[in-house]
């Protein structure tokens, strides 16, 4: 069953988030890219990604490479089972969302609603 939703966060981030400053004149404080092997100064357009191997040695991935990599990313979410809550480590929780149906026709939520081992909405 395909159950179109809207997500919406359940809850707002209310940290601050501090910057770095000049303590004299309040001007942001920005870090230089530098080369770690010969010490220049690097324009971000001589920047590449890399990933280090198991080895040491760090191996460049090209726009090219990722461009071969089979797409696993997805807007789809796989309900495998509900679970009482009780079930459920709080350590593992990150955020909480909220579901609410994307669709005219909301047949589908309902049916899921009906069949949901708790209530849903």
């Amino acid at each position: 069953m395909n159950v179109p939703v809207k997500v919406y966060s359940a809850t707002e981030d209310h940290d601050i988030k501090f910057h770095q400053v000049h303590a004299k004149d309040n001007g942001r404080i920005r870090y230089q890219r530098v080369c770690e092997v010969c010490g220049e100064v690097v324009e971000y357009r001589d920047v590449a990604r890399a990933y280090e191997s198991d080895d040491g040695q760090m191996v460049v991935i090209t726009d090219e490479d990722l461009a071969t990599l089979p797409e696993e990313r997805s807007r789809e979410i796989e309900v495998l089972e509900f679970v009482p809550a009780g079930d459920l480590d709080p350590m593992m929780y990150d955020r909480s969302y909220f579901l609410e149906p994307d669709s005219k026709t909301t047949k589908s939520y309902v049916l899921l609603a009906k069949h949901s081992p708790r209530p849903i909405g």
